[in-house]
């Protein structure tokens, strides 16, 4: 196990979304991850966003690679630029598929930093210490319709079998990795470059870097959910900076200014979600990481601020 990191300075070597995946240990690529890579390629000037009237316009200076900007530009805008109005007003269902496919790519090389064999020992651990948990319950039940003589005894070991399977469940959770060791490396520089970002008000942030440089940082701070800190941190910094720099608006509007939700990007997506979550079970169901981890799923609770 690396030694833990307090404070990590150093950019990921990983793209947004792979760094949420492996720091909230998620299946597939989640929203404030997309928002991330989104904003990564803004950095490299392949999509430029300004803002139009009551939304915001994202035009291909150099079209994306990913298929789901391609399908956002393409398909539901005119082939050179889409609003976030056009977005929300698209095909939800369709948007829904799109975005599942972009989960699975974003998660396409985690197997370098999971374990799979850990996991599933992890999963049986507490899988055994729920069934356990539920035999005590029914042994109890029955016990109490049967008046059983010894009842206080059963009652007794019942409880302890049960202590000690989450007990063993929760010393295994301990001394078990779900990371390969490349992973445990990574998620430790993760955990301390989100740390970093998290107490951004203790720090002197003109030693990370310039303005430049933390445009490259934000994309990160959207991922792991901090946006909104690190961008009020930045413009008390670089307050000139900003006022004069055009590539910091898309941040400083997105991030800052708190859009409606019905100009949220992510919330098309969530309600695609849910208008599939009844009508397409099995999609959903094989979706898994989407709704979990503290990135809040699709769109929700995470307090990224971006889109």
């Amino acid at each position: 196990m690396p030694t833990p990191i307090n404070h990590w300075f150093e950019i990921p070597e990983v793209s947004p979304s792979m760094a949420e995946i492996v720091l909230f240990k998620n299946k597939l690529g989640g929203s404030d991850g997309l928002t991330g890579d989104l904003l990564v390629e803004v950095n490299k000037h392949n999509l430029e966003i300004t803002k139009k009237d009551d939304t915001f316009e994202i035009k291909a200076l150099k079209m994306p690679k990913d298929a789901l900007f391609q399908y956002l530009i393409k398909s539901i805008g005119d082939g050179e630029k889409v609003t976030i109005k056009q977005i929300n007003n698209s095909s939800k269902p369709k948007l829904f598929d799109k975005y599942v496919s972009w989960g699975k790519r974003a998660a396409k090389g985690r197997k370098d930093f999971f374990d799979e064999d850990n996991s599933s020992l992890l999963r049986r651990f507490v899988i055994s210490a729920a069934m356990t948990t539920f035999l005590a319950i029914l042994t109890i039940l029955v016990g109490l319709i049967s008046y059983i003589q010894m009842w206080g005894l059963l009652l007794a070991v019942t409880l302890g079998f049960t202590l000690i399977s989450w007990v063993i469940n929760f010393y295994a959770k301990k001394r078990i990795s779900v990371y390969t060791q490349k992973g445990e490396v990574l998620a430790n520089e993760l955990r301390g470059f989100r740390q970093m970002l998290r107490d951004i008000e203790d720090i002197n942030i003109a030693e990370v870097g310039d303005l430049i440089l933390w445009e490259q940082i934000l994309p990160y701070a959207v991922a792991f959910g901090v946006s909104d800190k690190v961008i009020k941190a930045l413009k008390m910094r670089f307050k000139k900076e900003i006022e004069t720099d055009p590539g910091f608006v898309y941040y400083y509007y997105w991030g800052a200014s708190g859009l409606s939700a019905n100009m949220d990007f992510t919330s098309s997506i969530a309600n695609s979600f849910e208008s599939n979550n009844s009508s397409n079970s099995s999609v959903v169901g094989s979706s898994g990481g989407f709704s979990g981890g503290s990135s809040g799923g699709f769109g929700g609770g995470s307090g990224g601020g971006a889109f």
